[in-house]
C-alpha cells in the first residue's frame, strides 16, 4: 500500500488492524464496539497525521473505521495532486463495495456511514449518491461535485430519491468547495425530494477543521463543526 499506516502508537490500546481486500486499506475495530461503522475517505495528501487522528477519534467512539487506500496502486513517487488526478470514481464505487462488505460481514443489516475531508469528502458524496449501502454521508468541504472523476457522470449527476442523508460543511470564504456547487447540490437533492443539510460557516476557509494546516484552521468552527457531524454520524 502507498503512504503510512496505521501505527499503533497513535491509536486507542488494543485496536483490531486488518487489512481490507488485496491491500487496498484497513479496517480498524476498537476493543469494546458499539455495532456501529463508518468508512472513511482520505484527503489528498493520503494516510497522514490529520487522517490518523479522525480514525483515533471514530474509534474512541466505539465504531469501527475502515479506511481505503485511495493511492495504493498510484505510484508513491507523484505529487499528491498528481495522485489525485489520477483516482476513478468507478474505482472508488467497487473499493467502497469491499469495504461495506467487509464492515457488514459479522454484523449483517448494519449499514456503516460515510465520511471525508476535502478530496474525501467529495468522494463520500459521490457513495451516498451512488446508493450503495451506505446510511448517511458526511462531507467536509468537498468540491468537483459537478465533475466526474475518469467517469462521464458527476457525483451530482448520480442523486436519486434513494441516497441517504447527506450533510455538507464548507467555510464561506472557501474557493474549492464553492457555494456555486454547494447550491447545485441542494438543487438536485431537492428535486428528488432527499435529504441534504448544508452547514456553512462563516469566516471560514478550506481545510478549517486541519490543525495541521495552522494558516486555514478555525478551531471554533472545527469544534462547531465537528460537534455537528458527529450528532448527524450518530458518534455522540
Amino acid at each position: 500500500m502507498s503512504g503510512e499506516s496505521f501505527p499503533r502508537k497513535s491509536l486507542p490500546l488494543d485496536v483490531d488492524i486488518r487489512v481490507l481486500g488485496n491491500a487496498c486499506g484497513w479496517v480498524l475495530s476498537p476493543a469494546t464496539c458499539s455495532g456501529r461503522s463508518l468508512i472513511f475517505f482520505h484527503h489528498r495528501t493520503g494516510i497522514d497525521e490529520f487522517t490518523r487522528q479522525v480514525v483515533r477519534d471514530i474509534l474512541c467512539c466505539g465504531v469501527r473505521v475502515a479506511v481505503p487506500d485511495l493511492f495504493a496502486n498510484i505510484p508513491t513517487e507523484l505529487g499528491p495532486g498528481e495522485r489525485k488526478q489520477r483516482i476513478v470514481d468507478s474505482e472508488v464505487i467497487g473499493l467502497t463495495q469491499l469495504a461495506i462488505l467487509a464492515l457488514t460481514r459479522d454484523d449483517a443489516g448494519a449499514a456503516p456511514a460515510a465520511l471525508g475531508f476535502c478530496m474525501g469528502g467529495r468522494l463520500a458524496f459521490l457513495v451516498a449518491a451512488a446508493n450503495l449501502g451506505v446510511a448517511r454521508a458526511c462531507c467536509f468541504y468537498g468540491g468537483e461535485l459537478t465533475r466526474g472523476w475518469h467517469d462521464p457522470q458527476s457525483p451530482i449527476d448520480r442523486v436519486t430519491a434513494k441516497m441517504p442523508p447527506i450533510q455538507l460543511h464548507r467555510g464561506s470564504r472557501d474557493s474549492n468547495a464553492t457555494r456555486a456547487e454547494q447550491d447545485a447540490a441542494l438543487s438536485a437533492v431537492d428535486a428528488v425530494d432527499g435529504y441534504l443539510e448544508a452547514c456553512v460557516y462563516t469566516g471560514a476557509r478550506h481545510a478549517f477543521a486541519n490543525p495541521f494546516v495552522t494558516e486555514r484552521f478555525h478551531p471554533t468552527v472545527a469544534r462547531r463543526a465537528w460537534d455537528n457531524a458527529r450528532s448527524f454520524l450518530e458518534l455522540a
